[in-house]
């Protein structure tokens, strides 16, 4: 009987979590039971985000319901799950690990306490990040709708402050490292994105020799400011030959709204160019929602390769440096080469046949020196320059093809688009007003748009509107020395006669001659069209690339909606 008593006692003791003793008035025991906690659920207030907004973004408020509920959850979060690295726990919310794309995630949220039922506790959730409502139709100049839904994907991040340290480990942003030069100096992984927190860094010079691996979403190395155009880099030391000097090895890289000020031609070479010392140069290279200026030379200059992606930047007083000889434009692609063995990606052939495209850019006032003797030339808002590689070995025209849509150029010293010894360029839906301004600039034939020794080349659908107030030779179309069939289409000329022979001609009705575009006010930069403007459907349709309007039928940069443009 004893040993039956002790044992119904030892199962007692086993089925009360916590216990008090107490003296009751009767002079028996009492015991009181408390029952113990459990964690019963975890919540997220909300499960969808606009994909490709900068780092930090809000998903939504995490929540931990206790059983009972008091005293209150106390304990840790984490998260678990194929997609818990894209996403990070600050304070209550759930915010996103870098930049976000559009698309389904999988994570878990785990609840940990010690003491309590059910800890530790994962709730899993499927969190979507959902497609920004691109602008419709696309305007030139940095653009809000492709940065909040940028062509890249981020795997891993890294983070770079104008508060940070460079013996930090970059990995959060809480470390983040102090300088560009020392995120451009790590091997960073295909996938990276090295997230750049808003503010004025000032630099001097940048060597980019790492990159990605492969053209796919995730296979570039991207540089983002964490905010559209709030990341300055301005150069701080004089007589410096380039700003970002991408090596030979740097390739896939991708640059995305950031500010490269060369600071009144600190930099008399270019802002940001691809070189080749002792190889070939770099290939698959995208500058996109970025803002350029105060180059000595260009502002973007690539030599000799191909897949290049100039998208939606800002590029404007570069190519007046004082040093004789060093004439550059705001865009520049010299001489490109096939990359030999190559075979396009999926990501790639967005923008099948072309593999160098120049869109929805604003290139304005880059010109040469004014005091270095006649001579000069360039001084361009954008080249196409010797695609016949009449200057350099291997003298082998380039075979494949590039595109210049929906850029507005203006007041710039050269040509506004300047097709030079070239082939296989289309130009299409682009703007340009008021160009060739520089009467040091020694051309005799002067145009807005111009095709000079050039073979295979398409003009359509752009607007040409030359001032001959700065000189009486300027055109808004000239084509000029054809070496092959170039076609003239769909195009509105104002300001002058146009000036075609030996080889070339600029038929009507099929282009308008003398005819005013009705541009909103082209004085004071905004080239939108009036209503009633001519150029209002005389373009021919067509689908350029994965930015543009799929039915364009306007002529000029400045789809007919838009009331301001750029």
């Amino acid at each position: 009987m004893h040993r039956f008593l002790i044992f119904l006692l030892s199962l007692a003791a086993f089925a009360v979590p916590t216990t008090s003793w107490e003296a009751s008035t009767s002079g028996h025991l009492a015991i009181n039971i408390t029952p113990g906690q459990a964690i019963t659920a975890v919540g997220l207030s909300n499960t969808t985000f606009t994909g490709g907004a900068p780092s930090g973004t809000v998903v939504g408020a995490l929540s931990v319901t206790m059983s009972p509920a008091s005293p209150a959850f106390s304990g840790s979060l984490s998260l678990s799950g194929t997609n818990a690295s894209q996403f990070q726990i600050s304070g209550g919310n759930l915010t996103t690990n870098g930049v976000v794309p559009a698309g389904t995630y999988q994570v878990n949220i785990v609840a940990t306490e010690a003491g309590v039922t059910g800890s530790p506790f994962a709730q899993a959730e499927t969190i979507t990040a959902s497609s920004a409502s691109p602008a419709d139709p696309e305007t030139p100049g940095p653009s809000g709708a492709l940065y909040a839904n940028p062509p890249y994907a981020c795997t891993a991040n890294r983070y770079v402050a104008t508060t940070g340290s460079d013996s930090n480990n970059g990995t959060s942003p809480s470390t983040p490292w102090a300088t560009l030069g020392h995120a451009t100096s790590q091997a960073l992984a295909s996938g990276t994105c090295v997230n750049i927190a808003t503010g004025t860094y000032s630099i001097s010079g940048v060597t980019l020799s790492h990159g990605g691996t492969t053209s796919s979403p995730t296979g570039y190395v991207v540089y983002r400011c964490q905010a559209l155009s709030g990341c300055v880099f301005r150069e701080n030391t004089s007589n410096v030959n380039s700003f970002f000097d991408i090596q030979p090895t740097g390739n896939y890289l991708i640059f995305d709204a950031l500010e490269l000020d060369g600071n009144n031609n600190n930099v008399y070479g270019a802002c940001i160019t691809s070189s080749r010392p002792g190889g070939g140069p770099a290939h698959h290279l995208w500058i996109i929602n970025s803002v350029i200026h105060g180059c000595g030379l260009s502002g973007v200059q690539f030599n000799n390769s191909e897949w290049y992606w100039i998208l939606h930047n800002k590029v404007y007083n570069n190519s007046s440096s004082d040093t004789s000889g060093s004439f550059g434009s705001g865009i520049s692609v010299y001489e490109p080469e096939i990359l030999s063995g190559y075979t396009p990606s999926t990501m790639d052939n967005q923008w099948s046949p072309y593999t160098v495209v120049m869109a929805y850019n604003v290139a304005h006032d880059n010109f040469n020196c004014q005091t270095c003797g006649s001579g000069n030339t360039d001084g361009n808002g954008i080249i196409f320059d010797d695609w016949l590689h009449t200057q350099n070995t291997p003298n082998t025209p380039f075979a494949h093809q590039g595109l210049a849509f929906g850029n507005i150029t203006y007041h710039n010293g050269g040509w506004g688009i300047n097709v030079f010894s070239s082939v296989n360029a289309v130009v299409v839906n682009n703007t340009s007003y008021n160009n060739f301004w520089d009467s040091v600039n020694s051309a005799t034939y002067r145009g807005e748009f111009e095709q000079n020794d050039s073979g295979s080349i398409t003009f359509r659908n752009n607007i040409g509107w030359a001032n001959t107030a700065t000189n009486s030779q300027n055109v808004p179309f000239l084509g000029r020395n054809a070496t092959g069939l170039n076609n003239w289409s769909n195009n509105i000329a104002f300001g002058a006669d146009v000036n075609f022979g030996e080889g070339d001609a600029f038929p009507t009705p099929v282009n308008k001659t003398n005819t005013d575009p009705l541009l909103m006010n082209a004085p004071n930069n905004n080239f939108s069209l009036q209503g009633g403007s001519p150029s209002i459907g005389f373009g021919d349709g067509g689908n350029y690339g994965p930015y543009t309007t799929p039915i364009t039928i306007d002529a000029g940069a400045c789809y007919h909606t838009l009331s301001a443009c750029p």
